[in-house]
């Protein structure tokens, strides 16, 4: 089952560890065009990464392109981020799923 959710509201600094991993994954980011845009979860300190999941104007299932817990695990590590997760970009209709907080 598919969770609902219309926007996530992101800190984008909340404190110097986690800034040092946005920072890295927007490093990362330049190389990787499917990553639309990434911050901290305000009430869980989770690292969530919005990932483009429109394509031919349809969804794609952003996990057959390799965003998988196995790479949330490797960005955790590599990054020192804190529970990445992978969230799609778009709702099915193309509407985006998410608001960057100032």
């Amino acid at each position: 089952m598919k969770k609902t959710i219309a926007t996530l509201a992101l800190i984008l600094t909340a404190t110097s560890a986690s800034a040092g991993c946005l920072d890295d994954i927007s490093e990362y980011a330049k190389d990787d065009k499917m990553l639309v845009a990434w911050g901290i979860e305000k009430d869980t300190q989770d690292t969530i990464v919005f990932v483009q999941n429109i394509r031919g104007l349809k969804p794609v299932d952003i996990e057959f392109y390799g965003f998988t817990q196995s790479m949330a695990t490797s960005m955790e590590n590599s990054f020192e981020c804190q529970n990445v997760k992978f969230e799609n970009a778009y709702t099915n209709l193309g509407m985006p799923r998410y608001n960057l907080a100032k």
